[in-house]
C-alpha cells in the first residue's frame, strides 16, 4: 500500500439486506448508553490486526433494568466484521449476553462499522467497531547524550524508524529546548516495510550543558507521541575528548 494510513479509510462492501428495524428505528451515529443495557465496552478495537487472520473479541451486554427486557442485536453492515451469540427470548435483570465479535481483512487499512441494538423500553444503542494497523515505536530511545563537544563543532546521532507492515505512516518531530540541539527532518513518511533515518544534532556555540526534548508523533488511529530527553556538553578540552572518545553516531535500530 503506497498511501499513508492516515489518509486511507476502507471502502467496505455493504451487505444490502433489508431489515425492518433499520428501516423503522432511529439509531445514533456514535457510541451511546441507556438505562436498559450496560455494554462491557463502549467500542471494540482490533488494534494492530494481521491481514488474512481471523481476530475475535468478547462483548457483554448486561440487563441493568428492574425486569426482564427484550432487545435485538443487529449485524454489522460490512463483511469485515461479524458477530455470533446465542439469545432466546427476554434477558432477565442482572443477566448478561456474550457476543463474539470477529474481524478479518486481506488488506491493511482502517475499517469501521457498528453494532446496533434495539432496546425494549429504552433508547437504542450503538457500539462502534474499529480495526486498524499500528506502528509500535515503544523502543524509541528515552534519552540521548552527547559527550564533550568542541565549540562550533556539529555532531549527530542517527535514529532508525522502521515499519514492519506494508503501510506508510506519517510522522512529525519537534525539538524544544536549547537551540544548540535540533532534529532533522521535522516530518516525513515511514515507508511500509521500510526504514527512515532521523538525526539529532548538537552544535554548541559556547561552553554549555544543553538539554532538549524531542517528541515523535506518529499519525495513526491513536496518535501516539514518543519522547526522548537529549543532553549535550561543551566544555574546555572538547576537541581532545572527541578524538579520544570517538563519539558514536548511531543508536540501535527500532
Amino acid at each position: 500500500m503506497s498511501a499513508a494510513v492516515a489518509r486511507v479509510v476502507a471502502n467496505p462492501p455493504r451487505l444490502n439486506v433489508p431489515n425492518h428495524l433499520l428501516d423503522t428505528q432511529s439509531f445514533p451515529s456514535h457510541a451511546t448508553l441507556n438505562d436498559v443495557l450496560a455494554p462491557s465496552k463502549q467500542s471494540v478495537h482490533f488494534r494492530g490486526f494481521q491481514r488474512g487472520k481471523l481476530h475475535r473479541q468478547k462483548l457483554q451486554l448486561t440487563n441493568k433494568a428492574n425486569g426482564a427486557r427484550r432487545f435485538h442485536v443487529l449485524n454489522p453492515s460490512t463483511g469485515y466484521f461479524k458477530i455470533c451469540f446465542n439469545k432466546t427470548g427476554k434477558l432477565m435483570s442482572g443477566m448478561s449476553l456474550t457476543i463474539s465479535v470477529e474481524f478479518s481483512a486481506s488488506e491493511y487499512n482502517i475499517y469501521e462499522d457498528f453494532i446496533k441494538i434495539h432496546c425494549e423500553g429504552g433508547h437504542n444503542l450503538v457500539i462502534p467497531l474499529h480495526a486498524y494497523p499500528i506502528l509500535d515505536l515503544a523502543s524509541f530511545p528515552k534519552s540521548l547524550s552527547f559527550t564533550n563537544t568542541p565549540v562550533c563543532k556539529s555532531v549527530f546521532k542517527k535514529i532508525k524508524l522502521s515499519c514492519p507492515v506494508a503501510v506508510d505512516f506519517l510522522f512529525r518531530l519537534q525539538c524544544t529546548g536549547h537551540p544548540s540541539l535540533s532534529v532533522t527532518p521535522n516530518s516525513g513518511i515511514i515507508p511500509g516495510e521500510g526504514i527512515v533515518q532521523v538525526k539529532v544534532v548538537f552544535c554548541p556555540m559556547e561552553y554549555i550543558t544543553a538539554s532538549a526534548m524531542v517528541e515523535l508523533a506518529v499519525q495513526q488511529f491513536d496518535n501516539p507521541v514518543y519522547k526522548c530527553h537529549v543532553t549535550g556538553v561543551c566544555q574546555p578540552g572538547g576537541t581532545r575528548d572527541l578524538v579520544m572518545g570517538a563519539e558514536s553516531t548511531l543508536t540501535p535500530s527500532l
